[in-house]
């Protein structure tokens, strides 16, 4: 659960430390205090290619202004991972470790990371496969403006 904060407009979550609730998910603290959704993501992006691609975790790790930089991280993660299929697994699999170690989970007035609560509270977790029955396109495409978008467009 992230922590809905209610406006006149519209709902927004919190990342705040000033707005705890007793119970569930939440960012981490930065060295502020505050709850930041772009460190997290940052960090995320490095863990999950650091063991694929030193160039591709160094220039995440370096990136001074990810809020406005992350897209040619993401774009270079995407190539990495179309590669092979054991590369896209491993950078699934790293970049959930690094979630999973990284955010906090609150209950009963206790903080922890998340990979913590999911073995202390039993029966409260569960993870579930979905497997596609598509034919698989090797060719990445992004439809866009009435147009398919391939390669380096």
């Amino acid at each position: 659960w992230l922590k809905p904060l209610a406006s006149k407009d519209a709902t927004f979550f919190s990342t705040s430390a000033m707005a705890e609730s007793d119970t569930g998910l939440d960012f981490p603290l930065d060295g502020d205090g505050k709850r930041s959704t772009t460190g997290l993501n940052q960090g995320a992006f490095a863990a999950a290619v650091k063991a694929h691609s030193k160039e591709a975790y160094e220039a995440a790790v370096a990136e001074k202004k990810w809020r406005f930089g992350y897209v040619k991280h993401v774009v270079k993660q995407t190539q990495l991972a179309s590669a092979k299929e054991e590369t896209a697994l491993g950078i699934a699999r790293d970049g959930l470790e690094y979630l999973h170690s990284n955010m906090q989970f609150c209950r009963g007035g206790e903080t922890m990371a998340l990979k913590d609560a999911m073995g202390k509270f039993q029966g409260s977790f569960e993870s579930v496969e979905i497997k596609g029955q598509g034919t698989l396109n090797r060719t990445f495409e992004v439809p866009y403006k009435g147009r398919t978008l391939s390669g380096d467009e």
